[in-house]
């Protein structure tokens, strides 16, 4: 007789993805340190603030997809934080 075991989730926190362990605050504060607010990331990505604030709140997490666009869209140096250097 075939068993089949029930899935379980790998542990991580709440708004955390497994690939490079950034949280969602993580990347709320990349963009702050980048003179943006997630407001305006997620404009630019053309994603609802508040689908990242329910990642934040851990109701949720992004698609793999989407989360390497934030996470892309944080790391990049924006022009005055290039200038600056």
């Amino acid at each position: 007789m075939l068993t089949i075991e029930p899935f379980v989730a790998p542990e991580t926190s709440p708004g955390t993805l497994e690939e490079d362990n950034l949280c969602a605050a993580d990347i709320e504060r990349m963009a702050t340190e980048r003179g943006r607010t997630m407001q305006q990331v997620c404009a630019d990505l053309g994603v609802a603030y508040t689908t990242f604030w329910r990642w934040r709140a851990g109701k949720g997490e992004p698609s793999l997809s989407m989360y390497r666009r934030l996470r892309d869209a944080v790391s990049t140096p924006t022009e005055s934080t290039h200038q600056e250097q």
